[in-house]
């Protein structure tokens, strides 16, 4: 008798383990809707180019305008956009899916056809956010624009006044120049995978690192207002100096910013001059986690910048301004999702960081298991909340034994509840993975449904991944010599 309750004691934990395991789906079950999302994927990418309108290898995304803004349209309808961000993005999500799962060969081929498009952006060592293209319009108000001209500019989106076509202009970045190198790296990995030679390497800390928040004679606006700290060492968000500044202080800067449609203030676009908006580099969170994270998957996570790149996003989650994290990023779990993204890829000192965040989403997980930004943010964005949410929680390690089973389930499961039928496939409708920053932070937005499904998709291949894992377990369970007890 003694013998059968110490072996039950023994034992009740892990029957525990079994009976909740009970009510998780099968890796049978999860294959179905991975299929599905991958097909809805493929289907998706565009196979022919017609130039100026939309390029073979993309996949949609739409510009969205939430409200009017000064000097910018207001399309009552998404408009779609050819952007680097959302190619590089569904390529290295996409890609990320094959190395864990080689046998959906259908992904190969997407990211073959993806690969010349993305190199399209890339240009002085980087990569820009938007196409060069011919100005979609005047640039100058008394002369004609010059012959051959081209800009960086969006490829559906009416830009009705020079000067705003001035400003579309932008600089490279290093948000797209790292999400586009990432996606060289992990190009090369896929080839080997698929059995092809690629020698491919290069170091990106030189590429990366030089563009930091040091030496500077000025601080954006932006950074000043959430208390950032001056020459924070962080990665800065553009790849270009500076606009003079002479004598910087506050006062100065207001004024500067107030008469910024008059050609004397560093604000004011020149005609074919790249653009730092505002006249004024700025650090983002959310940016330097991206960063970090290429730099990791590249074995170069103790690259100049990263350990204060990591001081900066903690000095985010202290103050838990989760909505104002990111200066291009409105939805308050992305900081989460880049910053678990990058520790998980190997910044070992992002963990205090990253436990941190995450415990912030078990005390914010909502009944149904979904998560919400501000209701100004597409209506809360839940769907693309959750998947942040989810990405994040999976990023930190096996759910099975970390204790974010629970959590981790019930928010797969609200998801798979808000995936929509398309054609042979299925998808997530899309979030908002990208705004225009600053003060249309929360007014011009860029949403895609394949940017949400690619990252759903992965989010589902890690949580198969765990699952086998632990299906493996309870098969050896049932082996053991304490289950043989009660024989």
């Amino acid at each position: 008798m003694l013998r059968l309750a110490l072996s039950i004691l023994l034992i009740s934990p892990l029957l525990g383990r079994i009976e909740a395991q009970s009510q998780t789906m099968s890796s049978d079950t999860l294959e179905k809707y991975i299929s599905k999302l991958v097909k809805f994927i493929g289907n998706e990418q565009l196979n022919k180019t017609i130039d100026g309108f939309e390029y073979k290898g993309e996949w949609p995304a739409n510009i969205r305008m939430r409200t009017g803004f000064l000097l910018l349209n207001n399309p009552k309808y998404d408009v779609y956009d050819s952007n680097c961000f959302a190619l590089a993005g569904i390529h290295n999500s996409l890609a990320s899916t094959f190395l864990k799962r080689p046998d959906l060969i259908e992904i190969y081929p997407m990211l073959e056809k993806a690969l010349p498009r993305l190199l399209s952006y890339y240009s002085n060592g980087g990569f820009n956010f938007w196409p060069q293209l011919p100005p979609g319009g005047r640039l100058y108000m008394f002369h004609k624009n010059k012959k051959e001209g081209l800009v960086r500019r969006p490829v559906q989106y009416k830009l009705y006044s020079p000067y705003i076509r001035k400003a579309a202009n932008v600089v490279n970045d290093n948000d797209d120049t790292s999400q586009g190198l990432l996606a060289l790296i992990l190009h090369s990995k896929v080839q080997k995978k698929a059995g092809i030679d690629n020698d491919f390497q290069i170091q990106l800390s030189p590429l990366l690192s030089f563009w930091r928040d040091t030496a500077r004679a000025s601080q954006h606006w932006y950074n000043i207002i959430h208390f950032d700290k001056r020459e924070s060492g962080a990665f800065l968000t553009w790849r270009a100096l500076e606009a003079p500044f002479p004598s910087w202080n506050i006062p100065r800067l207001l004024v500067n910013n107030a008469t910024f449609l008059l050609p004397y203030s560093t604000l004011y676009p020149r005609a074919f001059t790249p653009y730092i908006p505002y006249g004024c580099n700025d650090v983002d969170a959310v940016v330097n986690a991206n960063v970090m994270t290429a730099l990791a998957i590249n074995g170069e996570s103790s690259s100049i910048g990263v350990e204060d790149a990591v001081k900066f996003i903690e000095s985010k989650i202290k103050r838990k301004k989760w909505s104002r994290a990111g200066i291009y990023y409105p939805n308050r779990y992305n900081l989460h999702y880049s910053t678990l993204k990058a520790y998980s890829s190997g910044i070992d000192q992002l963990k205090p960081a990253s436990e941190k965040l995450v415990d912030h989403i078990k005390k914010t997980i909502r009944k149904d298991g979904s998560f919400k930004s501000r209701r100004i943010v597409n209506k809360g964005d839940v769907e693309q909340s959750s998947i942040y949410a989810l990405h994040a929680m999976l990023q930190l390690g096996n759910p099975f034994e970390n204790g974010n089973k629970t959590f981790v389930e019930k928010t797969l499961k609200f998801l798979l509840t808000k995936v929509r039928n398309h054609e042979d496939g299925i998808c997530i409708d899309g979030g908002i993975f990208f705004s225009g920053g600053t003060v249309i932070r929360n007014t011009m937005f860029w949403k895609s449904d394949v940017y949400s499904t690619a990252l759903f998709l992965e989010c589902l291949v890690m949580y198969q991944e765990y699952l086998k894992n632990e299906e493996t377990f309870r098969k050896g369970l049932g082996k053991s010599p304490v289950n043989r007890a009660f024989d």
